[in-house]
């Protein structure tokens, strides 16, 4: 069995870690695995075992036709059975199969956000999604939007796995006071909702200003992250208690430094940092999107997107009580630990593959 995992880019983030995950796992178990990163490279390239076959494509529009033709060369000259795409590289997918009818398409659905759209591309995904053998996705309401709105019959909800085999940087001294300290992983996007948790915090401060909270994520150059720039610096509160360290490789395997975990998303698949945080022993704080339910089950606490006094009183009653935190960390770790161990997700999948090529 031969598969290659196709991402845009290799940049720290959730659809990016599963497929560098996947790709290790299966070089791992012995099969011809290749990874291609179709328009930028990033710090998980380092991640990447040496036996994975690599490919960059350096891919300049959705029409590059002479990164396409360097794919296809690279498909067929590796023999190359399965094409496995993740996110919006189901549009690459789609167009190498045009040059190469034999292969077996996967199109893996990541982000919890289609579902609720109502762009033109629902149509585009719908008609194009015929061509993929099968659709995988993070959650059983993206399963449910595959079978309902694309029409589609072979889809399976798969969940990811937690991995800490990227490089990691060494963190300095952390600030803040220890025993204090509330850590949050995620990019800068509108979806991961940071303003919830900046206005639950701006509220939590007030009675506990020793507490400090440390962001972890890529803050890019947009009108979103402007924003909340901007909302730091008109807020002094804000500005002594968050610590941004940005984007860091590895930052998982710093998580056991913290003591309380949060993520305040409008909309989820099932979040690689909710897995990471789990195997890290916090106790989370979660707002009640995607799978995040599914994953916490009753070792954490669940709060109605967008509700800043929910997400308030869930913070204080961690905060208060470092025994309640204690014992929902552990439960986390045990339930993470069996339930979303890497051995039987990739042994799901292999089964997946193994249809698909019978």
């Amino acid at each position: 069995m031969r598969v290659i995992q196709l991402i845009d880019s290799l940049a720290l983030g959730g659809a990016e870690r599963v497929a560098v995950n996947f790709a290790n796992a299966l070089a791992d178990q012995g099969y011809s695995s290749f990874l291609c990163t179709s328009r930028k490279e990033g710090p998980l390239k380092k991640a990447l075992h040496q036996d994975v076959g690599y490919l960059y494509l350096n891919r300049k529009s959705t029409l590059d036709r002479a990164a396409l033709r360097r794919l296809h060369e690279f498909v067929q000259s590796n023999d190359i059975e399965i094409i496995h795409a993740h996110t919006t590289s189901f549009f690459l997918a789609y167009a190498l199969s045009r040059w190469n009818p034999q292969l077996n398409l996967i199109w893996h659905v990541h982000h919890g956000g289609y579902q609720h759209s109502r762009s033109p591309k629902q149509l585009l995904h719908r008609w194009l999604s015929k061509r993929f053998e099968t659709i995988i996705t993070v959650n059983e309401e993206l399963k449910q939007w595959a079978e309902s709105r694309l029409g589609h019959h072979k889809v399976y909800y798969l969940p990811n796995f937690a991995s800490h085999s990227e490089e990691s940087l060494t963190l300095e001294t952390l600030e803040g006071e220890a025993g204090k300290r509330l850590v949050c992983v995620a990019n800068w996007r509108p979806e991961k909702n940071h303003s919830l948790l900046f206005k639950a915090l701006d509220q939590v401060l007030v009675e506990y200003p020793d507490w400090t909270l440390h962001l972890f994520g890529n803050r890019p150059d947009t009108a979103y992250a402007k924003v909340l720039s901007d909302m730091l610096q008109s807020n002094n509160r804000l500005q002594e208690g968050i610590i941004d360290h940005g984007a860091v490789p590895g930052v998982s395997h710093h998580l056991h430094q913290f003591d309380l975990a949060v993520l305040s998303s409008f909309s989820e698949g099932l979040p690689m940092t909710l897995l990471e945080y789990g195997l890290a022993g916090l106790p989370v704080v979660c707002t009640n999107v995607g799978q995040c339910a599914e994953v916490l089950g009753d070792s954490g606490q669940l709060v109605p997107s967008d509700d800043v006094d929910a997400m308030q009183q869930a913070l204080i009653r961690y905060i208060a009580d470092p025994e309640l935190r204690k014992q929902h960390g552990a439960a986390l770790r045990q339930r993470i630990q069996s339930q979303y161990e890497a051995q039987k997700i990739m042994g799901q999948l292999v089964d997946i593959y193994e249809q698909i090529i019978a």
